[in-house]
């Protein structure tokens, strides 16, 4: 029966739509990594508003990022930036039964994740770090040792390397058609990101000659 309606090889999908839970919440499938577009259509938004960057500012949302971060690796490869800082998702960890020893502790609606570690150059890091305390944002710190779990880590090594950092989004249930994520996180991203691109200088280098 069910090979009358597909074939080897079609795509499926959970069909789950969009729920507002209690406390600022929302529920769904594939926040992973939708979200992230969201927050970068919304930074732009609010970029709009105001005075122009003094930087070119440029957005992509990837593809195939589960099996290989390919879109960030031709992307990057034709923007050519200076710059990158990859948005997307990262696991809330304030769950019962998490080993916070391994994990961390990453709470949900805690405010954005701005990630430390071998993928993140120390100069952005502290320019998203110095976006969120100039408006007063609340972030959260995540250690991150190896490559990084996401585009960042293909970013990082395009063309002769880009100083690339990331804004994580906590998200609970994370590849289940039930996700759940902080309405209020995704506003806080947009604050640090609008602010993050209008204090890059275009003229700065941030990477070593």
């Amino acid at each position: 029966e069910a090979e009358k309606l597909v074939s080897i090889g079609d795509a499926v999908t959970y069909d789950m739509g969009y729920q507002e839970l209690r406390n600022d919440l929302a529920a769904s499938r594939a926040f992973d990594d939708r979200t992230g577009v969201y927050v970068a259509a919304e930074t732009f938004l609010a970029l709009a508003k105001g005075k122009k960057p003094k930087a070119k500012v440029v957005a992509v949302a990837t593809v195939q990022e589960e099996i290989g971060t390919r879109g960030a690796i031709t992307s990057t490869y034709g923007v050519d930036p200076d710059i990158g800082v990859c948005i997307d998702v990262c696991h809330a960890t304030d769950s019962p039964g998490m080993d916070l020893r391994k994990t961390g502790l990453t709470k949900l609606g805690g405010g954005p994740r701005l990630a430390r570690g071998a993928s993140v150059s120390p100069y952005i890091f502290d320019l998203l770090k110095g976006a969120a305390e100039k408006t007063k944002t609340p972030y959260q710190l995540g250690a991150v040792p190896g490559q990084a779990p996401n585009d960042a880590r293909s970013i990082q090594l395009a063309r002769s390397g880009v100083a690339t950092g990331t804004v994580g989004l906590p998200l609970r249930y994370m590849h289940t058609p039930s996700e759940v994520i902080s309405l209020k996180d995704l506003d806080h991203s947009v604050t640090i990101l609008e602010e993050f691109c209008r204090s890059v200088d275009g003229k700065t280098r941030y990477r070593p000659e």
